[in-house]
């Protein structure tokens, strides 16, 4: 018999804990154990990004945020915010001048700073009333609620009844090949064909970037879905967005190449 892999078998016992709790806390309580038990510094790589991981696993975001920071009274949401590090991170580099917000199922508010505690929510998306509708420009979310929740329709309608006019949603996934099955990579791409297709019926211009990787057994490989909802005096196109994502994504292969040509330098110099 073939000897499941251990991170695999968490992944799917989370999954699992996802579909079958009755009420958020119950969810909460569910999954702290699972990570006490199992997998501390699996929290620390999905949950407790800094700005650097964060920015890197969403495929870049400088352009994102000048796109955001252009509208009316800029708002971003955090969907799905973990410990919230990287989203106040970000409040004092790319994401300065934006109001910030998280919400998400394990948000520790005790580090939480207190200047920024009114704008970070424990609580499911799909049901989320505490900011008012047609008042975000924009919805970041990473390995979060569009990913795993049980209904994704009720994410997409909540998304579109947040965001203003000109909004912008971006969902970011990375696909690790080496814990996930053909049936699991199928329903990813699945996922985001839905994404795709439901806000493509209602009007937004959407793209996705990445797909093709997870197609063919890419390890790691970073799946991307953009879309920026109509707007009055303003119109945008499919091919706008795709550039939008290609302009961040291209930007963060540049500066992650430049790092690690920095490393080896390093390392070649303590070779001599």
């Amino acid at each position: 018999m073939n000897e499941r892999h251990p991170k695999k078998e968490l992944i799917h016992e989370i999954k699992n804990k996802f579909k079958l709790a009755r009420d958020d806390a119950d969810l909460l309580r569910s999954i702290e154990n699972i990570y006490e038990k199992n997998a501390p510094n699996f929290y620390q790589n999905r949950f407790d990004r800094n700005g650097e991981s964060y920015l890197e696993a969403m495929g870049g975001m400088e352009f994102l945020f000048n796109h955001i920071r252009k509208q009316s009274s800029p708002r971003l949401l955090y969907a799905g915010t973990g410990s919230g590090k990287a989203a106040i991170e970000f409040t004092k580099t790319l994401g300065k001048g934006i109001d910030t917000y998280g919400i998400g199922l394990n948000v520790n508010m005790a580090t939480i700073p207190p200047e920024f505690k009114s704008h970070f929510f424990n609580s499911n998306f799909e049901n989320f009333r505490s900011i008012t509708s047609g008042s975000l420009t924009g919805i970041i979310s990473n390995h979060g609620v569009f990913e795993y929740s049980p209904h994704p329709d009720l994410v997409a309608h909540r998304a579109h009844r947040l965001l203003a006019p000109n909004g912008v949603l971006k969902v970011a996934s990375t696909v690790d090949n080496q814990i996930i099955s053909d049936d699991e990579r199928r329903e990813k791409i699945a996922l985001f064909q839905f994404y795709f297709n439901y806000f493509k019926k209602i009007g937004y211009a959407v793209a996705t970037l990445g797909l093709e990787k997870i197609q063919v057994d890419h390890n790691n490989a970073t799946a991307l879905f953009l879309a920026i909802k109509p707007g009055a005096g303003v119109s945008y196109a499919d091919q706008d967005v795709e550039n939008l994502l290609w302009a961040d994504s291209l930007q963060i292969e540049e500066q992650q190449s430049k790092h690690r040509a920095m490393l080896d330098l390093t390392y070649e110099s303590a070779e001599t």
